[in-house]
C-alpha cells in the first residue's frame, strides 16, 4: 500500500532521524565510524553484492517457529514507514519466507527540513533445526525525491555504504554524504532483526 510521504516523515521521525549519530556541541549529528557497529567490516559483501546477515536462537519445533515468523511478517510489513511490500517467497515445506520492501527512512525532519531517503531491500527468513536466519540483500536507494514522486538520485548499497565507497582511503571516518545511509541502513536491519526475536521468544 501506498503512503503519504509526508504522513511517513511526520509518523517515524522519533524513530529514524538520528537513529546511530552523535549529537555534537552545535547540535549537528553525525556519525561515528569508531563505533564498531558501524565502522570497518561492518557491511560485510558477498560475490560483489552487499548483504547482511543475522542468526535467530530459537526453542520451538520448525513448523511453529515458521509460523510465527509469517504472522510477524505480515505484520510488521504494513507498519507506516513502509511505503510497499510484497511476499514474493512462502514455501512452508522449506521453511521458507521472503518479502521485497520500500521502505522511508528520516535523516532529519524541522519545519524547513525534511531529510529522507526510501531504502528497497529483500528480506528472506529461513526457519532451520538450529535456528533462523535472516537475511537482507538486494538492497538500494531512492534519495532526494520530489513532492511529485520525481527521484533525483537511485544508486545500489555497493555503490554507497560497503567500507570502500563509504570510507576515507584511511577508513578512519565516513565520507561527507554516506555516513547517514550506512549507519541508519545499519540499525534498520538491526532492530528489524531485534522485532523478530522477541515475537519467537514470546
Amino acid at each position: 500500500m501506498r503512503k503519504s510521504l509526508l504522513s511517513i516523515a511526520i509518523s517515524f521521525v522519533a524513530l529514524t532521524a538520528s537513529a546511530g549519530g552523535v549529537v555534537d556541541e552545535y547540535g549537528k549529528i553525525f556519525y561515528d565510524s569508531n563505533d564498531p557497529r558501524y565502522g570497518v567490516g561492518a557491511v560485510k559483501e558477498e560475490n560483489g553484492k552487499v548483504v547482511f546477515n543475522y542468526d535467530l536462537s530459537c526453542d520451538k519445533d520448525k513448523e511453529s517457529a515458521f509460523d510465527i515468523v509469517e504472522a510477524w511478517m505480515r505484520g510488521r510489513f504494513v507498519q507506516p514507514a513502509v511505503v510497499e511490500s510484497k511476499i514474493v517467497k512462502n514455501n512452508k515445506d522449506k521453511s521458507v519466507i521472503a518479502v521485497n520492501s520500500t521502505e522511508t527512512i528520516v535523516f532529519k525532519n524541522t519545519p524547513l527540513v525534511t531529510d529522507f531517503t526510501k531504502i528497497l531491500y529483500t528480506m528472506t527468513v529461513s526457519v532451520q533445526e538450529e535456528g533462523v536466519k535472516v537475511s537482507f540483500t538486494d538492497i538500494s536507494y531512492a534519495y532526494n525525491e520530489n513532492r511529485d514522486g520525481v527521484v533525483a538520485t537511485f544508486f545500489p548499497a555497493e555503490d554507497w555504504i560497503t567500507d570502500k565507497e563509504s570510507m576515507n582511503k584511511k577508513q578512519t571516518k565516513f565520507l561527507k554524504k554516506t555516513g547517514k545511509f550506512r549507519v541508519c541502513t545499519i540499525d534498520l536491519f538491526t532492530n528489524i532483526s531485534n522485532a523478530l526475536q522477541k515475537a519467537l521468544d514470546e
